[in-house]
C-alpha cells in the first residue's frame, strides 16, 4: 500500500513553496552541520554537482510525508518542496522549516554586535551569515543530545540510527536514505528502558530517553511564550539524566533560546582559546572562563557558540 500511495502523490505532484530570508546565509556551513548529525533514516543531507540540499520524513498529527530544502541563491531564498500529504497542514510545516533553519534570523544585527569581539569578528568575515540550526521537532532534537551525551557525534549519529530502526514506523518517500519516522514520545514512553538500551546505551543513558519521553508527553518541551532561559534551563534539567550542557543545547537548537549557551562544551572551551597570547595546542579556556568571555556575547551567545564550533572545522 505504501507503495501505491506514492506513486498517487508523484501524480499528484509536491507542493513547492519559497521561504524567504535576510541575506547573508552560510546555506553550505549549515546543510554541512545537519550532515553530520542526520539521523539515518529520518534525515539526509544530498550533495548534487555541489548544491547541498535537505531531507527528512514528517508526521504531524495524522498527516504523513516527506519534505525536500534547497537554496536559490540568486533570488535570495530557500525552495522547500513536500508531499502533497501534508497540504492540510502546511502552517504548522512552514513554522517549523522557518524555525530549523532559522529564516528570521537578522545577520546584520547579530554580527554587528558579534563582531566587536575579535575572534567572532575572524569567522564573520570566513563565513557571514552563520544561523543557529534548529530542530524540526523538540523531542527528536533532545533525544538526539541525550544519546550525543559523552561520545561522539558519528557515535550519536549511529545510535539515532538505531533507535529510528528499532521503534520508529516506515513511510514511503521519493529518497533512498529517509524511510523512517523518528519514534513519538507517546511509543518510546511505552518502550521499557531495557529494551532501549539494547540499541548499545550504558542502562543509565536508556533511562534518560524514558524519562525524556514521558517529560515530553506531559507537555515539558512546550515552553510558555516569554519564558526565560534561566526557568527553561532549571525546567530541562528536573528530568533525571539531563545536565547543564544538555539542557542549553536543547535550548539552543530545539526551543530557540538565542542566548543559549553550553559553557561545558570541550570544542567551545578550545576554540575559545585560539586567539594568539592564549597558550599553544591543546589550549582550552575552563568554564568559568569562557563564560565571562561569553558574557559580551549576550544577547546572541548561541550565534557565538556555532561560529566557534566552526572555527575548529578545517576547510578541505
Amino acid at each position: 500500500m505504501a507503495t501505491n500511495e506514492l506513486t498517487r502523490h508523484d501524480l499528484l505532484g509536491p507542493l513547492t513553496i519559497p521561504l524567504a530570508y535576510r541575506p547573508p546565509i552560510a546555506w553550505q556551513e549549515m546543510l554541512r552541520y545537519f550532515a553530520g548529525r542526520a539521523i539515518p533514516g529520518v534525515e539526509a543531507v544530498a550533495d548534487h554537482d555541489g548544491v547541498l540540499s535537505y531531507m527528512r520524513s514528517v508526521r504531524l498529527g495524522d498527516a504523513c510525508g516527506w519534505l525536500r530544502i534547497t537554496h536559490v541563491p540568486d533570488d535570495t531564498r530557500l525552495t522547500m518542496e513536500a508531499a502533497p500529504t501534508l497540504a492540510p497542514v502546511l502552517t504548522s510545516l512552514l513554522a517549523r522549516v522557518r524555525n530549523q533553519f532559522d529564516l528570521d534570523a537578522n545577520p546584520a544585527v547579530i554580527e554587528a554586535h558579534l563582531g566587536q569581539d575579535s575572534l567572532l569578528a575572524r569567522q564573520i568575515c570566513l563565513e557571514p551569515g552563520m544561523r543557529v540550526p534548529g530542530a524540526f521537532d523538540a523531542f527528536e532534537l533532545a533525544v538526539r543530545a541525550v544519546l550525543g551525551q559523552q561520545v561522539s557525534v558519528a557515535a550519536a549519529t549511529t545510535l539515532s540510527g538505531r533507535l529510528a530502526s528499532s521503534f520508529g514506523d516506515f513511510v514511503a518517500t521519493p529518497f533512498a536514505k529517509v524511510m523512517l519516522h523518528f519514534p513519538s514520545a507517546t511509543r518510546l514512553a511505552l518502550v521499557p528502558c531495557e529494551t532501549i538500551a539494547q540499541i548499545g546505551l550504558p542502562k543509565t543513558r536508556a533511562q534518560t530517553i524514558c524519562n525524556l519521553a514521558r517529560f515530553s508527553e506531559g507537555g515539558g518541551l512546550s515552553i510558555a511564550p516569554g519564558a526565560s532561559l534561566g526557568a527553561t534551563i532549571a525546567h530541562l534539567k528536573t528530568v533525571g539524566g539531563i545536565g547543564e550542557w544538555t539542557a542549553q543545547y536543547i535550548a539552543m537548537r530545539a526551543l530557540r533560546f538565542a542566548d543559549a549557551f553550553p559553557a561545558g562544551d570541550l570544542g567551545l572551551q578550545k576554540a575559545a582559546a585560539q586567539e594568539p597570547g592564549e597558550s599553544g595546542p591543546g589550549a582550552r579556556l575552563n568554564e568559568k572562563r569562557l563564560l565571562a568571555r561569553a558574557a559580551g556575547w549576550t544577547p546572541w551567545r548561541a550565534y557565538a557558540a556555532l561560529m566557534l564550533w566552526h572555527s575548529l572545522v578545517k576547510p578541505d
